[in-house]
């Protein structure tokens, strides 16, 4: 629709011009069915064409056989120091605070002459993987347009994937409650019952310990859901660490 309409706003503008500088045979022609299909054909062509190049250019950046692109000197200082850099800031510290005094080592190691001596061998190992992103560059054969939307269209059809290595988020105390009182239930009922009966007698349990404010089976749940919550707070710490030096390598 709104193709049309930019088509027609050049037509009139063309029309316009052609009305002011030639002759009066001229915009008959122009406006003529013959050359107004002539022209939509033409605009719609270089439309999809425009809109075709585009998509190519993102696609072409998400094409899993391109060459991973190489890590610098400081991404292999970071990978180096990481651990060396957690252990000075002790237990408390955020990965934004590692990342800035990994920055902060960077950049006094590169001032001071000694120092700079150390991080040869970064420089050095940089240097080898450019040499690797080259060589495999010159081998890569850039995929067809149609290769890639064929492969987009063939990941979008598969299940989202799933990050591994993203920390499970701490469990409530009513789930450590279900998966120690599940089996329990279960053997209430006969061979025939369904999910939503063993959910529906844990739902009233649960509310009968919430209401017995004493139970110290309550007590045990809320410990269970605080170690779970230290568990995930530490796992997390280290996922967002490694999340954001991997966007600093690109």
């Amino acid at each position: 629709m709104e193709n049309t309409a930019n088509m027609k706003k050049i037509s009139a503008f063309v029309s316009c011009f052609l009305v002011e500088n030639a002759p009066d045979n001229v915009i008959g022609i122009w406006e003529g069915k013959e050359n107004m299909e002539k022209f939509r054909k033409f605009f719609e062509d270089n439309i999809k064409l425009s809109v075709k190049k585009l998509h190519f250019t993102n696609l072409v950046n998400k094409d899993p056989n391109k060459p991973k692109k190489n890590k610098s000197a400081y991404i292999y200082f970071c990978a180096d120091k990481r651990e060396e850099v957690k252990k000075t800031l002790g237990e408390n510290y955020k990965p934004k605070d590692v990342i800035k005094e990994l920055g902060k080592l960077w950049k006094e190691s590169n001032v001071n002459v000694d120092s700079k001596k150390n991080l040869v061998k970064y420089y050095s190992m940089a240097r080898k993987d450019k040499e690797r992103y080259l060589n495999e560059m010159e081998e890569y054969v850039e995929p067809s347009l149609d290769e890639l939307i064929s492969l987009h269209r063939s990941k979008k059809k598969k299940k989202k994937s799933v990050d591994t290595d993203k920390p499970k988020k701490p469990r409530s105390t009513y789930l450590f409650f279900c998966a120690d009182r599940r089996e329990e239930v279960k053997q209430k009922f006969t061979e025939n019952y369904k999910a939503k009966d063993v959910n529906k007698e844990l739902g009233k349990l649960w509310k009968e310990l919430k209401e017995n404010s004493s139970n110290e089976d309550m007590e045990r749940y809320e410990n269970m859901v605080k170690q779970d919550k230290e568990r995930y707070d530490k796992e997390m710490k280290e996922y967002t660490l490694k999340y954001s030096e991997n966007l600093i390598e690109g």
